[in-house]
């Protein structure tokens, strides 16, 4: 509401931190109400459920910002995010009661940073969180140069490459979901193990046919479509591998994880945008790069005594 109505841009900035901040808890808090309720590959199921919501809002919410702007005002967007917030505070107030365990440790500020000092020590978190934060890092470079890059090669203008990032999106959300039904099937280990190794001779291909500029565009968006359903297959197993160990502090857990991996894969478009210069090879080798140490972040993790609880 304070965003509909500043009159500066500084107080818009500030409004719009503090409208971070408070989004911020549904990341972290969703993820810890799993572990409360979930158990073992439960868990995985149920993140793969809730990755999917997070990749089907970058498809929505553009489309409803657009025609707001459009048909109402630029002030009319963040008043639309309040009325949503507002939606949902309504069901959380009426339907969400509190998860944990009436015998559970409550939460003590004097043991965060102890805790940190636990989670930073275990390579279960560690390598989860990096599987996390290497795999989203896999897009996140095309992400960077992608709408430059088409329209270089390709001569695509912003709305059209608008309609392929929503592709992407929809592939995410396609992993996601097949993701939830893989892991009852055969269980998150092995879906995680197929979906690092696919991801890595996925991105590989991206530099076979990178050796022509431009690029087949086929040879482009087949390999980014794959990498994006891979991407929504391994992201819950991830998230719930580095909280899952550690149930007495998954509050915690779930807030370092999520953002060391959003500091890990948002580096990634810092060093794409370094690296493009027209060209999409040295890009295909950071993706290839990524999904590499997202392997190295399965194999710290799978390779840790008592992974799983």
């Amino acid at each position: 509401i304070a965003c509909a109505f500043t009159p500066s841009l500084e107080l818009l900035i500030v409004a719009r931190f503090l409208q971070a901040v408070g989004t911020s808890a549904g990341t972290v808090a969703s993820r810890a109400i799993l572990r409360d309720t979930c158990h073992g590959d439960q868990l995985a199921t149920a993140m793969s459920y809730i990755a999917a919501a997070m990749g089907a809002a970058p498809v929505v919410a553009p489309i409803m910002g657009g025609y707001l702007d459009a048909w109402v005002s630029t002030e009319s967007i963040y008043l639309g995010t309040a009325v949503i917030g507002i939606g949902v505070l309504v069901a959380v107030l009426d339907k969400l009661p509190e998860t944990l365990p009436d015998d559970a440790p409550r939460p003590d500020a004097s043991r965060l940073f102890s805790n940190y000092a636990v989670l930073l020590r275990s390579r279960p978190f560690l390598g989860f969180t990096f599987l996390y934060g290497f795999i989203q890092g896999s897009f996140f470079c095309f992400l960077a140069v992608g709408a430059v890059y088409f329209l270089d090669a390709y001569g695509m203008d912003s709305q059209t490459f608008g309609v392929i990032w929503g592709v992407m999106a929809v592939a995410y959300v396609i992993g996601a979901t097949a993701g939830a039904k893989l892991t009852e099937r055969i269980g998150s280990a092995t879906l995680l193990k197929v979906s690092v190794i696919l991801s890595i001779f996925t991105a590989a291909s991206l530099i076979v046919f990178s050796t022509s500029e431009p690029m087949p565009i086929g040879g482009v968006l087949g390999p980014l479509f794959l990498l994006m359903v891979l991407s929504g297959t391994t992201t819950p197993g991830a998230m719930a591998g580095a909280i899952r160990p550690h149930p007495d502090m998954a509050g915690t857990a779930s807030g370092l994880s999520s953002a060391t991996g959003l500091v890990l894969s948002g580096s990634f478009t810092v060093v794409a945008g370094l690296l493009y210069s027209g060209e999409f090879r040295p890009v295909a080798v950071l993706i290839t790069t990524a999904t590499l140490l997202a392997a190295a972040g399965w194999f710290l993790a799978t390779r840790a005594p008592q992974t799983v609880r």
